[in-house]
């Protein structure tokens, strides 16, 4: 049996990860979360009796490099993180408690339910004051969300997953962020690649199952593979990856050639942490 041929070493010599720093990206809305029990059990160990319980439960966490953890967000565990955010707020003189402080750690649990982008004047209005303690590189919604997820679920009793953008979610969040930002998957991905034809394919072929999540995850397996690429020989394996994409192709087409410039494209926006440059040939 010939393997599936994924991708080739040249090709994949040209994908290299680049360094978020844009005021642009800054203003992007998204903090990346796993998608696996254990991750959203180190997020669930944030949780307290009460607020009050869940800031005397960081002040008595080792101390953390603040500065380092708040540099480099993805390299840390989330408690670790949020005693890094907490007690950055501290060093800033922030009030924690402040009604207004508060309200902006929830918009960042609410707006990082799914992301988006903001204008200068609503990514001032959401988070303005946690944005004035970090570095005009560094990304409150990123920075602070370990800190604002742990306060989330010190105080509410729903069941709380990852959702399709590798977020927590929950019944709350979901009512809450509908009633700012009423935004499908669908509305998402049409407002940022209305005119790509890579995208407007698996939006045409997503209408016979109505699920547009399913192709979006396929993308997201494309670029994790494309990191690390390899031949596939399992057909049922393929098909677990990537069979709503394969579906959409036709004669000889290749699903990278095809799929990679969109799954990149739509990855960048989820996982503003792990941004990555589409491979030159796949520009061509």
């Amino acid at each position: 049996m010939k393997p599936k041929k994924f991708i080739s070493a040249l090709i994949v010599g040209s994908l290299t990860i680049i360094t978020l720093s844009s005021c642009a990206n800054a203003q992007s809305i998204g903090a990346q979360v796993g998608k696996s029990e254990s991750l959203l059990g180190k997020y669930e160990e944030l949780a307290q009796e009460d607020m009050p319980a869940y800031y005397h439960f960081l002040e008595e966490l080792p101390l953390e490099d603040t500065a380092m953890a708040l540099a480099y967000p993805e390299k840390y565990e989330p408690k670790a993180l949020a005693k890094a955010g907490y007690d950055n707020l501290k060093d800033k003189n922030i009030d924690i408690t402040d009604e207004s402080v508060k309200k902006e750690l929830e918009n960042v649990v609410i707006g990082s339910t799914y992301p988006t982008d903001l204008t200068e004047e609503e990514f001032t209005s959401a988070v303005g004051i946690l944005a004035s303690t970090l570095e005009s590189s560094q990304n409150p919604f990123i920075c602070y969300y370990p800190l604002a997820i742990g306060s989330h679920l010190s105080v509410c009793n729903e069941e709380h997953i990852i959702n399709d953008f590798n977020m927590v979610e929950c019944p709350v969040l979901k009512k809450a962020f509908t009633s700012v930002c009423p935004i499908t998957l669908e509305e998402f991905m049409t407002q940022n690649f209305a005119d790509d034809e890579a995208y407007l394919r698996i939006k045409e072929a997503s209408y016979a199952n109505d699920n547009l999540e399913v192709y979006i995850n396929e993308l997201e397996n494309l670029v994790q593979l494309s990191k690390n690429p390899t031949d596939i020989y399992d057909d049922e394996l393929w098909q677990e990856l990537f069979g709503h994409l394969d579906a959409t192709l036709a004669g000889d087409e290749n699903l990278y050639e095809t799929y990679i410039t969109l799954a990149i494209k739509v990855h960048n926006l989820i996982y503003l942490d792990d941004v990555l440059e589409v491979p030159q040939l796949a520009r061509n």
